[in-house]
């Protein structure tokens, strides 16, 4: 769930192994409860200055438990004006890691040009496959991983997003 004053907002749902093609991700309509685009994740001890920008909570949760602070965005087609101007407010690096599919790697960008459209451009952070939850799920010591491909993630010059001009 997202928890914002204390209260459960909004949830999504991730089913790890969908039965007949489903889909991963249920999540509760809008005229139920709005989709707020974005959640924090913070770790019990921050270790790290960046904030990583992930693609759902629950890679959210991975950085956490990696140390450090993260906003999941709640799905790859969410990155839009207010959710770049909010993550540009941030006094922190930011280092974005969706997953490597097309659309991950498709909002990744585009929230690289909405965020440099604010002079924030962010490093961008390749996984392998999958996404960050699997990529925790698979690392040998992911306290010390983790940090080590942040430090080697890419800052490209990011192309304009659709309906941006510089």
């Amino acid at each position: 769930p997202v928890i914002q004053d204390g209260q459960a907002i909004y949830a999504q749902i991730r089913v790890p192994r969908p039965w007949n093609g489903g889909s991963r991700y249920y999540n509760a309509s809008d005229d139920l409860a709005a989709n707020p685009r974005v959640a924090r994740c913070r770790p019990t001890r921050c270790l790290h200055p960046e904030v990583l920008v992930t693609e759902g909570h629950i890679d959210g949760l991975s950085a956490a438990a990696a140390g450090f602070r993260a906003v999941a965005v709640l799905g790859a087609g969410y990155p839009d004006a207010s959710v770049a101007l909010n993550l540009a407010r941030l006094p922190h690096p930011l280092v974005v890691v969706f997953a490597p599919d097309g659309q991950g790697r498709a909002g990744a960008e585009r929230l690289a040009a909405l965020l440099a459209h604010h002079q924030r451009a962010p490093r961008l952070l390749e996984l392998d496959e999958g996404d960050l939850n699997h990529t925790h799920q698979h690392s040998a010591d992911w306290s010390r991983e983790l940090p080590a491909r942040v430090r080697t993630a890419d800052t490209r010059p990011a192309r304009d997003a659709p309906g941006l001009a510089r």
